[in-house]
């Protein structure tokens, strides 16, 4: 989905090691989402096939290029994304919490943000790059969300800086 822009990764524990053993005990997680996160049902099943846009940045060209996706529920029944495009992988986070949704992610090249957002579609926060190496504010928005079809759009910008990116995904 956005994973050019990838957010701080959060410690959600799926899985808990078992010193004595050396082995790896799986904990159960949920299939569905309860409560406010119901909101992102639609985005759990089978996988996505995504079509990003971004522009040039520097000496970085402009892209259109094909991700895959897909989303599972984990622990504190938050909503968990992986992504991997040509040049990256990256996980997200969505959860609820105290009145607000929130949104983190960080991509294999160290790119982090959070987002917090008071609808679940329209997220706002802070964004570093591995190519900008600054801090830039971030927006971004689930623009259409069914079982097939999800379109989202980020906007990322500080000083002169904007930085456009929005994905159009289907399911595989």
């Amino acid at each position: 989905m956005l994973k050019f822009f990838l957010k701080t990764a959060l410690a959600i524990c799926v899985a808990s090691m078992d010193i004595n053993a050396g082995s790896q005990v799986a904990v159960a997680s949920p299939e569905r989402l309860a409560g406010k996160m119901t909101v992102f049902g639609p985005l759990l099943g089978d996988s996505w096939i995504c079509y990003v846009r971004t522009p040039r940045i520097g000496r970085h060209q402009a892209e259109y290029f094909r991700s895959t996706t897909s989303f599972n529920v984990v622990a504190g029944n938050v909503l968990h994304e992986h992504s991997a495009e040509p040049h990256a992988e990256g996980d997200d986070y969505y959860g609820y919490d105290q009145n607000t949704y929130w949104h983190t992610n960080i991509d294999s090249r160290g790119s982090y943000f959070f987002e917090s957002s008071s609808d679940g579609r329209h997220f706002s926060g802070y964004f570093l790059s591995d190519l900008t190496r600054v801090r830039l504010k971030v927006a971004s928005y689930f623009q259409t969300v069914t079982p097939t079809r999800f379109d989202s759009s980020l906007l990322a910008e500080g000083g002169m800086l904007k930085i456009p990116v929005t994905s159009s995904c289907t399911r595989h």
